[in-house]
């Protein structure tokens, strides 16, 4: 079950003062959040950007949840002025955004199915052959 309203408000509070949530405005060009971000990530200005909700380990946007989210009226912190983009972080218990960030975010690690996965190199698979 998700937090209540009002409890969701006082951690995004919390996340912003605590664990440089943002950005507030997230399509702002030369926006200087994301030159923080890059300190105290400790990475390029190029890399802190690509450091978004969207691919932390923490962001729940599956559609169990998106469905439970939908239930959460907007607030002053959806940036999108609807339902799009919402996710759920699991680290800080608050209603996040695909391109949003935090001190939280920690890499994400997909893994694809062996259905899905590109072929194999023939040549790795066939050593012993004469193929070019």
């Amino acid at each position: 079950m998700i937090e209540t309203t009002e409890t969701l408000l006082a951690n995004t509070e919390n996340a912003i003062a605590n664990w440089n949530l943002g950005p507030a405005v997230v399509d702002q060009p030369g926006d200087p959040y994301w030159d923080k971000a890059a300190q105290v990530f400790g990475v390029s200005l190029a890399e802190a950007k690509r450091r978004i909700c969207a691919n932390c380990e923490y962001y729940d946007n599956t559609p169990e949840r998106l469905t439970e989210l939908e239930t959460i009226p907007l607030n002053k912190f959806d940036i999108y002025g609807s339902q799009a983009h919402r996710g759920y972080c699991h680290k800080l218990h608050i209603i996040c955004h695909t391109t949003r960030s935090c001190q939280a975010w920690e890499r994400k690690d997909y893994e694809i199915p062996d259905d899905l996965a590109p072929p194999r190199d023939a040549r790795a698979m066939y050593p012993n052959s004469d193929m070019a």
